[in-house]
């Protein structure tokens, strides 16, 4: 299931990262200190750091509206 949610990230990611949105995901994980296999709780703490690194390269409107997608991917496997 979690491999399920990085992909569907991914995908999301590279609308705004192009070829970097595995690179990009990656560098957050570090920042954090995130293993590659990491909770739900702790996808949450990474899409904060993705809307962050979002916000600098592309501004306030295309950061929130990423965080949104990102939010509903892990709201879907939560079951909620």
């Amino acid at each position: 299931m979690i491999e399920e949610v990085e992909n569907k990230l991914l995908v999301e990611l590279e609308d705004i990262f192009d070829g970097l949105a595995k690179p990009t995901l990656e560098v957050q994980k570090r920042k954090l200190g995130l293993s590659d296999e990491i909770s739900l709780e702790e996808y949450e703490k990474l899409i904060e750091e993705i809307r962050n690194a979002t916000r600098r390269l592309a501004g306030e409107r295309v950061a929130e509206e990423a965080f949104k997608k990102l939010r509903k991917i892990l709201d879907e496997h939560r079951g909620g």
